[in-house]
């Protein structure tokens, strides 16, 4: 069984510095998701949206895993940024935009690539209304050998319609 967590076109607006709700996991391949505090059970502590913020990132990877482009931008708020490793930004004021910038990314990403693993993350939540997922993952070929390892930050909001990106920043190589 594998598990969906493409990470690929990253990009963010701001780093800011985590205030609460830190956590860092590392998921075994099959691993489910941590239960987090959804509805904030502890008196006086603000919910954690964890557990729903990774559900909302894995469908996005399982998306972009399949090439589903209208379902790709469903996990996103408008204006959206995309920062690449070399700090190029691209800002996509709408859906559109959007469908053509993923389209590019992923039809022009590694050779032989078929689906990607999440390897680690941190979950970072600001306030009741922002959080961000420092994702570490792997690109695998078909023949389940890594092609790709990578890491990118992706920031959400809380919108009506639940938690959508609005950044994603691709880490530069080290």
């Amino acid at each position: 069984m594998r598990s969906f967590c493409q990470l690929i076109f990253v990009f963010a607006f701001v780093l800011l510095p985590a205030q609460r709700g830190e956590s860092q996991q590392v998921l075994p391949l099959v691993s489910g998701l941590p239960a987090g505090n959804q509805s904030g059970e502890e008196a006086g502590k603000p919910p954690n949206h964890e557990a729903a913020v990774l559900h909302e990132w894995m469908q996005y990877s399982k998306a972009f895993e399949y090439a589903d482009y209208p379902q790709i931008a469903n996990h996103f708020t408008y204006p959206t940024t995309m920062i690449g490793s070399s700090g190029q930004s691209v800002i996509m004021e709408d859906r559109d935009t959007l469908i053509k910038r993923v389209r590019e990314i992923r039809e022009n990403i590694q050779e032989g690539y078929k689906y990607s693993l999440l390897d680690t993350f941190q979950f970072h939540q600001y306030s009741n209304q922002l959080c961000m997922v420092d994702a570490s993952y792997g690109r695998f070929n078909a023949s389940y050998q890594r092609i790709y390892t990578g890491r990118s930050l992706y920031f959400f909001r809380k919108t009506s319609e639940g938690w959508r990106m609005f950044s994603i920043m691709v880490m530069p190589e080290k």
